[in-house]
């Protein structure tokens, strides 16, 4: 059986890209109103809170791979939706005694503050607040590795692809001030590499860090620009002397995840 953690718009995609398991998929979710709607996504659905994971005890020893994708909804702080959802998933695991696979979805945020070129190797230096729990949360997951437990963790950038279009990013943003430089680079990462990242390291059992980016890293006022011209929309400008809000600041490496044997479908902007 295959548990997703957080059935937002990345678990139901996961689930999606393979449909005809869906009887072996259960779906989480920490909202009620959400459970008959995942029910098209799997053959059964919990809801869980991440501050409360007690119940999956009773079901560990059914399930031999945990998918967590939660993201924070717009009043959840990300240290009540990751910190302390790894903190108890933790505790559940640790009475596993058979094979697991544990794949968790990180960002590429945690790379903030490095200059140039970032990879799986690079040293962990931001300040940020959301830096840390990210990071914090990594080392979580990543320490519930044992003989019986297999973990990886696939560190995203910005997510687009169907529903998610850059073009309606910049709908949002256009005519406004955006806090950081113009000539702060970019990283993407397409749904359905994604999709297809998680389920490649599922079925090769790929342990560790994985960056999931793709190749194309234009600056943030290159892309706003082409962006607003091809739509004609007012530009986005920037204010240099606020901290950006999103992004790493640097340029992520995605050359494990090739050497690794994993292609992508989207590997630059223009291939959506």
């Amino acid at each position: 059986m295959l548990l997703v953690l957080g059935c937002g718009y990345l678990g139901r995609m996961f689930l999606n890209a393979r449909k005809e398991d869906k009887q072996s998929y259960i779906a989480s979710t920490t909202s009620a109103d959400k459970i008959q709607e995942l029910k098209v996504f799997a053959g059964s659905v919990l809801q869980l809170n991440g501050n409360d994971l007690s119940y999956l005890e009773s079901l560990i020893d059914s399930i031999d791979t945990i998918l967590v994708a939660v993201a924070p909804g717009s009043a959840q702080s990300y240290e009540d939706v990751y910190l302390n959802t790894a903190q108890n998933l933790k505790k559940v695991l640790k009475k596993v005694k058979k094979p697991l696979y544990l794949l968790c979805v990180s960002s590429t945020f945690v790379y903030e503050g490095i200059k140039g070129i970032a990879d799986e190797d690079s040293p962990f230096v931001s300040t940020r607040d959301k830096a840390k729990i990210l990071y914090e949360t990594e080392k979580i997951y990543l320490s519930c590795q044992t003989k019986d437990i297999k973990v990886c963790v696939l560190r995203l950038g910005g997510i687009y692809g169907p529903g998610r279009e850059l073009e309606r990013r910049v709908e949002k943003i256009c005519g406004k001030v955006l806090p950081g430089s113009p000539m702060e680079p970019t990283n993407h990462s397409h749904v359905i590499d994604v999709v297809s990242a998680a389920w490649y390291c599922i079925d090769h059992t790929i342990e560790g860090l994985i960056n999931v980016v793709n190749d194309s890293h234009p600056s943030k006022g290159e892309l706003y620009r082409n962006l607003c011209n091809q739509m004609r929309l007012a530009s986005v400008e920037f204010d240099e002397t606020k901290r950006p809000d999103h992004g790493c600041g640097c340029i992520v490496s995605n050359k494990k995840i090739k050497n690794l044997g994993f292609m992508f479908s989207y590997l630059n902007l223009e291939d959506s």
